[in-house]
């Protein structure tokens, strides 16, 4: 692009706001795997955080960069017909996300 010109200009313009949004709902569908998740994808911010002392509710939160406060409903173990999920609020943003895993068993 010529100095000056936006690097994303049309139709696809209106996504370049949405990537940041986007990231934290990545972020919250990754952190739902919890420290199992955390420990094999980021393993240096997994121990420098708190490593295998680290639940998957403070995982999630870590990896998403909420509070727990901010996680309005959750089940963090998964069972048949039953999958793990949490509900994330972020005020600051005033987003809502649901995120639900399959298994790492």
């Amino acid at each position: 692009p010529v100095k000056g010109e936006a690097l994303f200009d049309g139709p696809c313009s209106a996504w370049v706001g949405l990537l940041p949004k986007m990231e934290w709902a990545l972020r919250c569908a990754q952190g739902i795997y919890g420290w199992k998740f955390l420990s094999l994808s980021h393993p240096q911010e997994f121990h420098r955080r708190k490593g295998y002392g680290m639940d998957d509710l403070e995982a999630l939160c870590s990896f998403a960069g909420i509070s727990v406060e901010c996680v309005v409903q959750s089940r963090l173990t998964a069972e048949t017909y039953k999958p793990a999920y949490a509900l994330a609020v972020h005020h600051a943003t005033k987003q809502v996300v649901l995120a639900v895993r399959g298994s790492l068993e």
